[in-house]
């Protein structure tokens, strides 16, 4: 739905996907090394490098202290920033309110993930084109994200798994009736949106238990 004008989650959003985090605490690595690391820069816990073509990229974002509200400058090295690199604010625990910058064109994959973010304030983000795949993933104290109109690509799970509760969608007048019939075909087909927890789970008896059930057979057999 390339014209969704705000995409609005109040309540608190637990959110339980099924991606996982990588676990790498430096810079670049996460990305497969796609960063050399003499390219890559910091300022004020911004790591970033700069593209060929003059744009900055955020490779990863760490502090220390509790950032209550952070604003993500639309200019680093004096070059914009178009891009927030994948998992650069993953598992940060030390974000709250984010606003982002004005030129931003990408969030990719996991840029967020398993982060403390509570609000998302991207509206004023109106060159926003893709939010990658498990964006905001396991950002269980989310509770606000406000998406520009002009977001075109929404990767998959990027808001990943949110609950049922106090859901909501700020939706054009002329695309309501797609989004309805959108909703009702894949309800038709046995799937829902938002996705229930645990949706794709598979339950599995513990190990620990077989190997007592084996005991119990032996005890069994033993007459015992």
């Amino acid at each position: 739905m390339k014209k969704i004008i705000a995409f609005i989650l109040c309540s608190v959003i637990a959110v339980s996907l099924f991606a996982g985090c990588s676990g790498k605490d430096k810079p670049g690595e996460e990305s497969g090394e796609k960063y050399k690391p003499e390219d890559i820069v910091t300022q004020d816990g911004f790591s970033y490098v700069i593209g060929e073509d003059g744009n900055a990229t955020i490779v990863k974002y760490e502090v220390h202290d509790m950032q209550e509200k952070l604003e993500i400058p639309d200019k680093l090295g004096g070059a914009p920033v178009t891009v927030i690199g994948k998992e650069a604010f993953a598992g940060n625990k030390k974000i709250s309110e984010v606003k982002f910058p004005a030129m931003l064109e990408t969030i990719e994959d996991g840029a967020f993930k398993e982060s403390d973010i509570h609000i998302a304030l991207m509206v004023y983000s109106s060159r926003l084109k893709t939010i990658g795949a498990d964006a905001f993933s396991f950002c269980t104290n989310l509770v606000q994200i406000d998406v520009p109109k002009s977001v075109e690509s929404y990767g998959e799970r990027c808001f990943g798994n949110a609950q049922d509760a106090e859901m909501s969608f700020t939706i054009p007048w002329d695309k309501l009736e797609e989004v309805v019939d959108g909703l009702e075909l894949t309800h038709r087909n046995g799937v829902r949106y938002p996705y229930p927890a645990h949706f794709n789970y598979t339950p599995t008896f513990p190990e620990n238990y077989r190997k007592l059930e084996e005991l119990w057979e032996q005890g069994a057999e033993n007459g015992q």
